[in-house]
């Protein structure tokens, strides 16, 4: 019987030492996923690395598959910044060639795989990860992008620096047109269940920069307690617990996590996003005053979320510090209680029956008085140029060797920056052994 591996090499579009655009040769397959294949390739010209993201052949005939992925690449290449992953140019398209892009090659491990092979992350890392996060989101918010996908393994660890990943399913805020209308009404949810909003359980239509907030909350509580705040035995539980259910205590889980910690990722899982923190920025600034043992005034200065007194954080920066070399690891809670399990049955059962409409009639029958969330405006974005790796652009060789594409010379900075600003600035991508487990940053498609 042939291994994974030997079947995707054997049905893979591009094979190894073939060349694309006349500057790329493949040189192996770092992974597969729903969407497509993903590549290492080395330019031609200096024999540095980068990344290709190629589309399944089969998907290459669909229309909306097509339009997905390039959104992906035209998304992605729209933003600036050392905590995006860089997307270079796109290609192919054609009878020989499913459609590609080019993008920066990252080697390191996303947090996910982190969190599973080691647990729970130190206070101080969990928290400096998510700030980093923090800086490329809000970059991709300035353009009037939401992510919409945002879980540990979109998010990848190269030394030091925390790097967005895979905006397959990313939406633009400013502009609609006919197009998004019909990307929106054949898939009418869009994100990995887990990780979503209530607002997007509902509607990917009425989704805006606050379900990218949501998603930043239960990612910081995973990383602090190796546990996600909402699951259940199918999608339909976990739909059905996001929406009805309120998190489980983050301390009860994780005890080393200071009360205040516990209390910034509490507002970022307000249900009611219009008394959830209302943009990255916010949760950027709160993090930073819990990591300068302010969070408590930070807190103080918020309207009030669940009507509870605020906590003391005078404790805070302490155990922050002592995270650093001694995190603490606790066990998992009980189960959900047989009122969430109940509507993941009726939930799931809806899904199977009518697709996932059917959810949000449940979920406007357990809240009957919420209201109808307004109608949205949004848009795809429009088609804008991908960046080539032009004579202009040249890999820069980092320390040790590890290759990273990057143009020559400064990044363009005409446009005006969001308010965030990375806790560090940008750091060479380390040579190492990549991503052989197929978890890497550049094994990553959209599901």
């Amino acid at each position: 019987m042939r291994s994974p591996r030997d079947v995707a090499v054997a049905n893979s579009p591009l094979k190894q030492g073939q060349v694309l655009q006349g500057r790329f040769r493949i040189h192996r397959i770092i992974g597969v996923g729903g969407m497509g294949y993903v590549y290492e390739a080395r330019t031609i010209d200096s024999g540095a690395s980068v990344a290709v993201k190629c589309l399944l052949p089969q998907l290459a005939t669909d229309a909306e598959c097509v339009a997905r992925f390039l959104r992906e690449a035209q998304a992605t290449a729209r933003i600036r910044s050392p905590h995006v992953v860089r997307v270079f140019e796109t290609g192919g398209g054609d009878a020989l060639v499913p459609p590609f892009f080019v993008m920066e090659f990252l080697d390191g491990q996303d947090l996910g795989h982190i969190v599973d092979a080691q647990g729970p992350l130190p206070v101080a890392d969990a928290v400096d990860a998510v700030l980093q996060a923090c800086a490329g989101v809000a970059e991709a918010h300035a353009l009037g992008i939401v992510h919409r996908d945002l879980k540990p393994s979109n998010l990848i660890r190269c030394g030091r620096t925390i790097k967005v990943v895979d905006f397959g399913i990313s939406k633009a805020l400013a502009h609609h047109d006919a197009h998004q209308g019909k990307l929106t009404e054949t898939s009418a949810v869009f994100g990995s269940p887990t990780y979503m909003s209530p607002e997007q359980v509902r509607s990917a239509k009425y989704v805006d920069a606050r379900a990218d907030v949501w998603a930043l909350g239960v990612v910081l509580y995973e990383l602090l307690s190796g546990s996600v705040p909402f699951s259940g035995d199918n999608g339909g539980a976990i739909l059905a617990a996001i929406v009805a259910d309120d998190p489980p205590s983050l301390r009860a889980r994780a005890p080393q996590v200071p009360p205040a910690l516990e209390e910034i990722v509490r507002r970022c899982l307000v249900k009611n996003r219009d008394r959830r923190l209302g943009s990255v920025a916010e949760l950027s600034s709160l993090l930073s005053a819990f990591v300068a043992g302010r969070s408590g005034a930070a807190l103080a200065a918020l309207p009030p979320a669940f009507g509870a007194a605020l906590p003391d954080d005078s404790s805070g920066r302490a155990a922050f510090e002592a995270s650093r070399t001694a995190p603490t690891m606790s066990g998992l809670d009980g189960e959900r209680g047989a009122r969430t399990q109940l509507l993941g049955w009726l939930l799931a059962a809806g899904i199977l029956l009518a697709g996932l409409a059917s959810a949000a009639v449940i979920v406007l029958w357990r809240n009957a008085s919420r209201p109808t969330p307004p109608a949205s405006t949004s848009a795809p974005l429009s088609p804008v140029p991908v960046p080539a790796l032009s004579s202009a652009t040249s890999p820069t060789v980092a320390p040790g060797g590890s290759a990273e594409a990057r143009p020559a010379g400064s990044m363009p900075t005409s446009r005006a920056k969001p308010s965030v600003t990375s806790p560090r600035g940008p750091s060479a991508i380390p040579t190492g052994s990549g991503s052989p487990s197929g978890r890497g940053p550049n094994s990553k498609t959209s599901d």
